[in-house]
């Protein structure tokens, strides 16, 4: 947990990491006890990892039975919580796509009074080495949103995007302060390093602050 500045403002803003696993109402747990945690502690913006509705699995695993659409039972209850709560919840999700075996990777927004203010639709899949996202998943089309939290501009992006630095130098481009970024990142030669590197290079080079919380638990 942090407080991040700007203009005269300041907010507390936390990372809640853990491990999802395939029962979304143990995961919905999770994310309670640690928002409500956070909020004890005055956190005003919660952000949680990519996939954090449900496990990714093994590569082969179908994701679509896991999927929910943006108005299903995982955003409700984040509605729910940010309302309890009087905090912002940025959270991880697999978005269904009707007639479609792949789903959305996706990461929500949800207002403690407006409910569900943006959703941002993972554009730049995994493909590389062993892994091919794209194989589960339908790419988005989207520049990262902005939202005002405790008026703040807060960007979101997914995980590997950070990788790119002109589509992060965008959203900065156009306002944001801060960078939620839910991520699952993958464990693997010195990738520690890697996610150290670039959120900071993301942070430093565009004068703006980024939340990174990570996916816990074996192979992250």
């Amino acid at each position: 947990m942090t407080d991040v500045h700007a203009g005269g403002s300041s907010m507390k803003i936390a990372v809640g990491q853990f491990a999802a696993g395939s029962d979304k109402r143990a995961n919905l747990g999770r994310i309670s006890a640690l928002s409500e945690e956070a909020a004890r502690g005055g956190a005003r913006l919660v952000v949680f990892p990519e996939g954090a509705m449900h496990a990714f699995g093994e590569l082969t695993d179908d994701l679509a039975p896991a999927a929910e659409p943006l108005d299903g039972r995982f955003v409700s209850e984040l509605s729910r919580l940010a309302s309890r709560l009087g905090t912002t919840v940025v959270a991880g999700m697999f978005e269904a796509i009707p007639g479609d075996k792949r789903i959305y990777n996706t990461a929500v927004v949800v207002d403690p009074r407006l409910g569900l203010v943006a959703s941002h639709r993972k554009r730049y899949l995994y493909d590389a080495f062993s892994e091919k996202e794209s194989d589960r998943m339908l790419a988005g089309t989207e520049d990262l949103p902005l939202v005002e939290v405790e008026g703040f501009s807060v960007a979101v992006a997914i995980c590997y995007e950070v990788r790119f630095p002109s589509f992060i130098q965008q959203a900065a481009d156009a306002g944001a302060d801060v960078l939620a970024l839910p991520a699952a990142w993958v464990a693997g030669p010195l990738k520690e390093e890697h996610w150290i590197v670039t959120v900071r290079s993301r942070a430093i080079e565009n004068t703006m602050y980024v939340a990174g919380a990570g996916m816990t638990g074996p192979g992250y």
